[in-house]
Formats: structure tokens, C-alpha cells, sequence
């Protein structure tokens, strides 16, 4: 019996020695797990912030329409009728291509949103009310594009924030001074 004893105990002790080298390479796995899925996390939120498009040279203008039709731009609340932006999309290689819809809102002096005058309210992601709405096909290069829009009451003199927004995201900020 004491031959079967010792040689249970040397095979007891070699299985603890495995099982604790198992145990401590299944908790190494483990923590590189955790770490690759938190990176994995970390790079998922940059790529989707990557994806936001970028717009530049917001330039918003206050436009009067002759009686011919043609436009012509105006400093003069009482004269403009409509608000004319225009801006570029940058390169961007990761976001959505194809059809996108780009949305405006304005804000008049009070800071309050315009509502669109010419057409049926318009609304973002979730309801979230808009000024004016432009679908775009946008395929991943750079593009300029403008939109229009044409208040529900007449502009006042003062200073008119205006927005871009893609996505639930504004993607470009500036003013426009009327006097």
C-alpha cells in the first residue's frame, strides 16, 4: 500500500501543480479579454465619431428674390426673404455613403427655432423639429451644397444662429446679423 499512497500523492501534487498553471494562464486570458474588449469599445467610439461628417465654411446669407426671380443678397431684415447657406462637407472615407439628409435650424434673435414658412414642418431623428431640411448623395469626397430656407414670419434686425446638423449631430455653427 505505501507504493500506491506515494504514487497517489505524486500524482495529487502534480495535478494541483496543473491545475494552479491553468488557473493562472485561464485568469491571463481573461484579462487580456477584458482589455482587447475594452479597446474594442474605445475604437468603436472613435470610428463612430469618425463618421459624423465635418462641414466648413458655414455661410449663411440673407437673400431678397427681384421680381425677375433672381436672388440677390441683403443686410436688411426687412428686405431678406429667405436665408441662403451654404457650406462644404469635408473628405471623409468612413462615414455612410449614399443619401443623407442635412437639416438647418435657426434660431432667430430670442434664440426661439424658426419654423420652415414654404413647406410642411420638418423634423430630425427622435422628432426633434428642424428649420429646413436638403437630402444630399454623399459619397465620401468632398462637396459643397446649400440650403434654403424661407421663414414662416418676417426676419426682425438682430443676430440669427444658425446650425447644420447631421445625424442628431451639429456639425457647423455660426451667425448671421441683420439689420
Amino acid at each position: 500500500y505505501v507504493v500506491t499512497i506515494d504514487s497517489l500523492n505524486q500524482a495529487n501534487i502534480a495535478l494541483t501543480a496543473e491545475r494552479d498553471a491553468m488557473a493562472t494562464q485561464v485568469s491571463a486570458v481573461e484579462e487580456r479579454n477584458a482589455d482587447l474588449q475594452r479597446r474594442q469599445e474605445n475604437m468603436e467610439e472613435i470610428i463612430e465619431a469618425g463618421r459624423v461628417l465635418q462641414a466648413m465654411d458655414l455661410s449663411p446669407m440673407a437673400i431678397r428674390v427681384a421680381s425677375t426671380g433672381s436672388q440677390r443678397e441683403t443686410s436688411r431684415a426687412k428686405r431678406a426673404e429667405m436665408i441662403k447657406t451654404c457650406f462644404t462637407l469635408m473628405e471623409n472615407r468612413i462615414a455612410e455613403k449614399g443619401e443623407r439628409t442635412l437639416f438647418l435650424e435657426v434660431l432667430d434673435p430670442n434664440g426661439q427655432l424658426m419654423p420652415p414658412g414654404d413647406r410642411a414642418p420638418v423634423s430630425m431623428q427622435g422628432g426633434v423639429p428642424a428649420s429646413a431640411a436638403r437630402s444630399i448623395e454623399y459619397n465620401g469626397e468632398r462637396m459643397e451644397a446649400c440650403i434654403f430656407f424661407t421663414a414662416a414670419a418676417p426676419f426682425e434686425a438682430g443676430v440669427y444662429t444658425v446650425h447644420l446638423v447631421d445625424g442628431g449631430e451639429r456639425i457647423a455653427t455660426t451667425d448671421l446679423i441683420l439689420r
